[in-house]
């Protein structure tokens, strides 16, 4: 809440230098009180007269102290956006600092109350408002926005944010309307109703929109036909009414991002944890997908107090992220693919998104037991795929041949609630595994080599039903099905990334025709 400055109002100050001392003398010129500076030459400072220097993250600041507003003392006024970043992660909420330089006259009245204490005004009965930081990757999602009425607003990945599990939908011609006639959206799933990640193709289309690659409508409508198919039929006009509403609600949110991108923190996304180590989004999906094509990682989202506090305290979130500060110099060929924790362009994020979304959406439709199977990925990374299907019920082995990366992978899964994977760090090409029903060779970052007929008898001996094959053309897909001993593959999902076309197929003795969505070969 905002601050009302009485007479007697304390600050402190950052930057124990001349200008700041410009700023404590104004201050006890209207009888304020200055209770400390901040500086990061605290140690050779000492103190200011007889008011304390500390640093920033001094475990001695007490969070009364905290509490009071900070003023930011530095000359450089196109750093005080920046610094103001840093005080907020330690803690301190009410900023007084110069921001929006380049804002013209309409800014004026947000630095009033810095030029008015810069120029020595009163300050008594102004208002300073908390700091809202505009939405960036790197801001740690760990640090809670605001707190009120025991609810919390913070900063989560994006990519452990899940649709709600598969609703029932009714129908109304008459009025083009659609009805929610789901129970409880937060209740736990079945194998059957698998959670969703956030709407690829609306994701998809809001990239479109941003890079100016043309506008698409047909990938949305059939989305929006495909994801309520099995419970009732849509026909194209209302399927074309719904994707020209996203694209005005496209254009309504880049507006406001442009201009005012603390509108996102002050209206988040509403979720849910879930004791699967994961959230449910309750309501804001569309804001959520537009702030994925924005290329954020991490996004804002309104939870209770206990749902945060069972997030922060996840096993094993304390291991990654000190894994990856250890090894932040992890770079491509080999990134950690995982949007939790490493920011990569949307459409690579999307591609991995996508496949895997087509992935379950073809073994929920074959008539097989999933809790029964055994599946191995060859290319894992940090374990994207293994954890999808492992949520499934599917017995998973993983292998990785990258130490960092093998690193990540154990620590993530202990994290997402899959640590029962069995992780072997080794190149599936010199390592001799036992027959499994699943296998898959997919790799969404980097591009992946030709298979030789050596490797492609490999897959055949370890593969008993279904081989999921990433590859540039389905010339390579005829080439794996000419030395194998598969009897036809599908096309599952298309995708462009580094300015080619990849294509996802899975090869297959026998197939079931419920669940296909590609042509059979």
């Amino acid at each position: 809440m905002a601050l009302e400055v009485d007479a007697n109002q304390s600050f402190i100050i950052y930057g124990a230098g001349m200008l700041g001392r410009i700023m404590q003398a104004n201050l006890l010129n209207q009888g304020m009180q200055v209770d400390c500076f901040l500086d990061q030459r605290a140690k050779t400072i000492g103190n200011v007269g007889n008011i304390p220097v500390h640093t920033p993250d001094d475990p001695q600041l007490s969070n009364l102290q905290k509490r009071l507003p900070v003023i930011l003392a530095v000359s450089d006024y196109f750093a005080h956006e920046t610094l103001a970043e840093v005080l907020f992660r330690y803690g301190f909420t009410l900023l007084i600092f110069k921001r929006d330089l380049i804002g013209g006259e309409q800014r004026h009245a947000v630095n009033a109350l810095y030029d008015r204490l810069f120029e020595g005004g009163r300050l008594a009965g102004m208002h300073v408002e908390p700091y809202l930081p505009q939405i960036r990757e790197t801001m740690p999602f760990q640090a809670p926005l605001s707190e009120e009425n025991g609810a919390i607003t913070a900063y989560l990945p994006i990519s452990l944010l899940f649709r709600s599990p598969r609703r029932a939908w009714s129908y109304s011609p008459e009025r083009h309307v659609l009805h929610d006639t789901s129970p409880d959206p937060t209740a736990h799933w079945t194998l059957e109703d698998y959670p969703f990640y956030l709407n690829d193709p609306l994701c998809e289309l809001f990239d479109s929109l941003r890079t100016g690659r043309g506008l698409q409508m047909a990938p949305v409508a059939r989305h929006n036909m495909k994801l309520r198919e099995r419970v009732f039929s849509v026909d194209n006009v209302l399927a074309g009414e719904m994707a020209a509403r996203y694209v005005s609600h496209f254009q309504h949110m880049t507006k406001a991002f442009s201009l005012d991108p603390a509108f996102f923190v002050r209206h988040p996304a509403q979720v849910k944890w879930h004791e699967r180590g994961y959230f449910f989004i309750l309501d804001g999906n569309t804001r959520l997908a537009f702030l994925f094509s924005q290329g954020l990682t991490h996004v804002p989202c309104r939870m209770s107090a206990e749902d945060y506090w069972q997030w922060l305290k996840a096993p094993g979130l304390t291991e990654v992220t000190d894994y990856l500060q250890a090894h932040a110099d992890v770079q491509v060929p080999t990134p950690i693919p995982h949007a939790d924790f490493y920011p990569l362009p949307s459409q690579h994020e999307n591609a991995r998104r996508t496949a895997l979304e087509a992935i379950l959406d073809f073994l929920i439709g074959q008539d097989v037991a999933l809790s029964r199977m055994r599946f191995a990925d060859l290319r894992a990374g940090a374990g994207h795929f293994a954890q999808g299907l492992r949520r499934l019920g599917i017995e998973m082995t993983a292998l990785e041949p990258d130490s960092v990366l093998f690193g990540l992978l154990q620590r993530l899964n202990v994290l997402l609630k899959c640590a029962d994977i069995h992780c072997v760090e080794a190149d599936w090409r010199t390592r001799e595994l036992s027959r499994h029903d699943g296998v898959l060779l997919i790799d969404c970052v980097a591009s992946p080599d030709p298979l030789s007929v050596k490797e492609i008898k490999q897959l055949d001996e370890m593969t008993a039903s279904y081989l999921f094959y990433e590859s540039f053309g389905l010339e390579e897909a005829e080439h794996v099905l000419a030395h194998s001993s598969f009897d036809t593959y599908c096309l599952l999902n298309e995708s462009v990334r580094f300015g080619t076309v990849r294509y996802l197929v899975v090869f297959a003795r026998t197939f079931q025709d419920k669940g296909i969505k590609g042509a059979i070969r």
